[in-house]
């Protein structure tokens, strides 16, 4: 694959720096996984999902050059079909972005003394060799609501999907083309976007089974990091530079040093602003919207500091490394489902170690028992004694009563705490919250410094840096105060397309403090909660 790139398309596929990948890390994998699947392997990753700042060329390289390669490279035999479908979400994206960089990398191959792309249509987004090798160009209409039909119904051979702008494809296009990717001998799916929410399928997409997620930075590019043209045509270290101060469209602020939570970055070069400014080697600088998705390929945060936790706070999170055994008390929280599209949620966390155990559909007591103790079992076989099971109150009576009553469970363990949680409940610090459910996501937010979240669901993320909370005034003690309430399940599902945040209810209910589910009527004072609250969160930054 990176010899058709070189030899055929003369193009030399640049190079990620500071040990982050480039278009040379991604080709290659790409490379991998086909030489894999015809070896004969399965489960093999074949999809590659690329979040790109401007100006890198993940329309020309990544997608042109693989729709050519692909459809070059593998011939059919008799009997044998070989498809690349290519999509954006407009015709122009199609026709005059994508397709015209085919047809320029076409020409370059030409110039070379090579003949690729030929039966490519005058003025069609199409390549007809024969009638079972071609490779063509669609939009992503709905088509009247059939346009899931239009996007599958393809099983081929060697089968190839790109999808560039990927974060604008509907959700249709994705579930007809998850249909195709069956029966095949060889199957590459690319998706590149230029990522500008956390919310779209291309999203959701990272964590699914057989996906390669990438970022690619200017941060990491090589015009940028050495100053000069290295990879032709693409963006340079000067407009890197002018950039940070686009306010009106990018932007970014010189800050005295690092906030983890807002994805802030350094410079290593001096940096000269328009008004004679200089910024040294090292200067930290704080991202706007426009600069995050922009400049560094990183969707922006949904909120505006209305949220508990953070999108950055999130990834630290899942990058953290595991922490280590320093109690005997392991935590599991389970949400219950109840109807529509919510899903029950069992998650276990172990001494900040916070991981998914099951997702489970149905409103199916003995299940949710069974899937308690799996959880259970993998706090016993780490060495845990103590188990605390928290349970949400909504659906959880039966849950409680089977917890409380498993002979297994007893035996197991030296002590068993259940709890049924209330969310519109009272809070154990009613100075601070308006009721249980905010306390507890508040308590995520105190925690997720230290938390190593592993196997999450694919809309954990979402869940929780996307929940937001607004002040309201409320009677404490018979004062007037200003406390934090999360918005309403109703509010959240609003924005999420019906569905309610599961997996942010089980990760709250399972890695917030044993404390805070004491009677309220022995909470301690509002000083002293904030006391213990900060004593948990330094328990595990020592860890």
């Amino acid at each position: 694959m990176i010899r058709f790139f070189r030899e055929v398309l003369g193009i030399e596929p640049w190079s990620g720096e500071n040990s982050k990948p480039g278009q040379l890390e991604i080709l290659e994998d790409m490379q991998q996984s086909i030489r894999q699947q015809l070896d004969g392997e399965e489960n093999v990753p074949f999809i590659f999902l690329g979040e790109a700042a401007h100006g890198l060329g993940k329309t020309f390289v990544l997608e042109a050059g693989t729709l050519l390669y692909f459809h070059e490279c593998f011939p059919p035999a008799p009997g044998e079909t070989n498809m690349v479908l290519s999509t954006a979400p407009t015709s122009v994206q199609v026709s005059d972005l994508l397709w015209k960089d085919v047809r320029k990398l076409i020409e370059m191959a030409k110039e070379k003394g090579f003949k690729v792309g030929r039966g490519i249509l005058p003025s069609e987004p199409r390549i007809n060799k024969t009638g079972t090798h071609f490779a063509v160009g669609r939009t992503t209409s709905d088509s009247g609501g059939k346009g899931s039909e239009r996007a599958q119904g393809q099983h081929n051979t060697f089968q190839a999907a790109l999808f560039d702008e990927a974060e604008g494809i509907p959700d249709f296009f994705y579930n007809g083309m998850k249909r195709q990717f069956t029966g095949n001998r060889v199957k590459l799916w690319v998706m590149m976007a230029n990522p500008k929410t956390r919310t779209s399928r291309f999203q959701r997409m990272k964590t699914q089974a057989g996906v390669k997620a990438y970022r690619l930075s200017l941060l990491d590019f090589p015009n940028v990091v050495h100053g000069r043209e290295i990879v032709p045509g693409g963006t340079s270290r000067e407009t890197f530079n002018a950039w940070l101060f686009d306010f009106e469209d990018f932007g970014a602020h010189p800050i005295d040093e690092d906030d983890p939570k807002r994805y802030t970055f350094q410079t290593a070069w001096e940096v000269t602003a328009p008004d004679g400014r200089v910024f040294p080697p090292g200067q930290w600088w704080l991202p706007q919207r426009g600069f995050l998705y922009g400049a560094l390929g990183i969707p922006p945060e949904g909120g505006d500091g209305d949220t508990f936790v953070t999108s950055a706070q999130f990834e630290m999170a899942v990058k953290r490394a595991p922490r280590p055994k320093t109690t005997d008390l392991a935590r599991i929280g389970v949400d219950g489902a109840r109807f529509g599209k919510d899903a029950g949620k069992v998650y276990l966390d172990l001494d900040g170690n916070l991981q998914l155990v099951s997702t489970i559909q149905a409103g199916d007591t003995p299940r949710y028992l069974r899937e308690i103790k799996k959880a259970a079992a993998l706090a016993k076989t780490a060495g845990y004694t103590e188990l605390s099971v928290r349970v949400d109150a909504g659906y959880g009576g039966g849950i409680v009563d089977a917890v409380q009553g498993d002979a297994d469970l007893k035996a197991d363990f030296k002590r068993i705490a259940v709890h049924e949680i209330h969310f519109g409940g009272t809070p154990h610090d009613p100075l601070k919250y308006a009721d249980r459910v905010t306390e507890l996501y508040a308590s995520i937010g105190e925690m997720i410094g230290a938390l190593s979240i592993r196997g999450t669901g694919p809309r954990a993320e979402d869940d929780l840096a996307d929940s937001k909370f607004r002040y309201v005034t409320k009677n404490v003690e018979d004062i007037r105060r200003e406390v934090k309430q999360l918005e309403p399940k109703d509010a959240f599902k609003k924005r999420h397309e019906g569905r309610s945040r599961d997996d942010g209810d089980g990760i709250a209910l399972a890695s917030a403090p044993e404390y805070i589910f004491r009677n309220v009527e022995s909470a301690p004072t509002a000083t002293g909660a904030r006391m213990a609250m900060q004593a948990a969160v330094n328990a595990l930054k020592r860890r």
